[in-house]
């Protein structure tokens, strides 16, 4: 995908994507480890992008059935990854030795940088907590 639809633009498929040169100033002085790393940026008088992800469920519990699958959408933008709005989903595999079902709480929204970090459950808000901030390690 890189190689494809982005380095005929100049960008670094390896980075991460800010709006700007300041909000990258204010990601590295939060995260010091990431001073050399390289982020693309939305170019000035260019429309705030907002991407649409579809979340399918946990890669533990495929192949997901046809008729129950509990698809999230997501958001991808230059200042936040995620999901508003917190929702929890049942998911239910069935399988030769019966069926399995997973509960799972999703929501919140972290930097892009942050997005695919493999912290996450290891590191959740306080129980009772709508919201709230946590320290997350570069992917």
């Amino acid at each position: 995908v890189g190689d494809l639809y982005l380095a005929p633009f100049g960008v670094n498929s390896t980075g991460f994507t800010t709006w700007s040169p300041a909000t990258r100033e204010e990601i590295v002085a939060r995260n010091p480890e990431l001073e050399s790393a390289s982020f693309a940026y939305v170019r000035e008088g260019r429309p705030y992008p907002v991407i649409g992800l579809s979340l399918l469920g946990p890669a533990e519990m495929m192949p997901f059935d046809l008729k129950r699958r509990a698809y999230k959408m997501a958001e991808a933008t230059p200042l936040y990854t995620g999901l508003s709005a917190a929702s929890n989903i049942t998911y239910t595999k069935r399988h030769f030795l019966g069926t399995t079902t997973k509960n799972n709480t999703v929501g919140g929204q972290v930097e892009p940088w942050a997005f695919g970090s493999p912290a996450g459950a290891s590191t959740p808000l306080p129980a009772g907590a709508a919201a709230g901030e946590i320290t997350v390690p570069a992917p």
